[in-house]
This record gives structure tokens, sequence and C-alpha cells, in this order.
């Protein structure tokens, strides 16, 4: 049995700052992001949508999975872009590009 290869078929994109704009202009944009269940060290990866509904307010998910999100007490931690390329680079987000 021939082991099968991941392959991604999509330009990817660490380029959170672009993101960010993105979203503010009301895109809503699909993405991959990395995730472990709790005791286990294998990283699996699953797409995800990125939305950003107002200021300080934005889900990075999919199913009702929240990945990272972005709240609006989040607000005295710093500068909204700044919290959200933290929160893409924690879960190694990689969005898909136009």
């Amino acid at each position: 049995m021939k082991k099968s290869k991941t392959m991604t078929l999509y330009k990817l994109s660490k380029d959170y700052t672009q993101l960010f704009k993105f979203l503010l202009e009301g895109n809503k944009v699909a993405a991959y992001v990395d995730y472990s269940f709790r005791n286990n060290k294998k990283i699996h990866r699953d797409i995800c949508q990125v939305h950003r509904k107002e200021a300080y307010s934005i889900s990075i998910g999919v199913r009702g999975i929240s990945y990272g999100e972005i709240f609006t007490f989040d607000k005295i931690e710093g500068e909204e872009e700044y919290l959200f390329i933290l929160e893409c680079k924690r879960i190694n987000l990689e969005w898909i590009s136009p």
C-alpha cells in the first residue's frame, strides 16, 4: 500500500498584515490552522474561516470549533492588528491567498 502525501493545491500566505487588511474590508477568508489534542504531540491541520465582526471581534474557526479569537476585552492588551498577528502565529495560520 502506498503512503498518501498531503498536497496543498492553493497558494498559502502568512502575510498577516495583508490578511488583516482584507478583514477590515469586510471579507471572510479561508485558512488552515494547526492544532493538537491534549496529551498528544501530533499536529493536525484543519481548514477554517477567518472573520472580523467588528473592532476587536475576530473569530478563527469552523463547525463550531474556535481555533483563535480576538475579543473586545483584549483592547487592554494592545492594538487589534498586533493581537491578531500574535494569534495567527500561535496557531500557525496560513490563509488562502487570492
